[in-house]
């Protein structure tokens, strides 16, 4: 595989696993949208980065990651419109991992951050 850029090209799709709209986690959902509380982590918000790559396949890797779980994703330029800042953080097991944070010195987003990363997240699979 190539190896990967730390750089983020503003149209890279960044794809977030959700918990489902069941009724049990309704705390992440409003009006059948995301909530911003799907955009909050206090250790940063983990992302698979598509890198270049096909986005259908970068999907198929996270939902097997991620079973049951809903996917959505925010591009790059989201990230920068909100002044927020993707960072590229392999893992061992997944070179794709990434983390969005709130800037260079806090992990944690912003609840302005969180809330317009909900409003423009685009719901890419939902499980059936």
């Amino acid at each position: 595989m190539d190896s990967i850029s730390a750089e983020f090209h503003p149209n890279e799709r960044l794809l977030r696993a959700i918990w489902p709209n069941d009724g049990k986690y309704n705390q992440y959902w409003k009006c059948d949208r995301p909530s911003s509380a799907c955009f909050k982590d206090r250790r940063g918000l983990s992302v698979n980065r598509t890198a270049g790559r096909d986005f259908q396949s970068v999907l198929e890797i996270t939902k097997k990651s991620f079973s049951n779980s809903v996917i959505a994703s925010v591009s790059v330029q989201d990230c920068k419109d909100i002044n927020a800042k993707p960072k590229y953080l392999p893992s061992k097991s997944n070179e794709l991992h990434s983390e969005i944070h709130k800037d260079d010195q806090c992990k944690c987003l912003s609840a302005s951050q969180a809330r317009e990363l909900a409003k423009r997240a685009k719901i890419d699979y939902k499980p059936v």
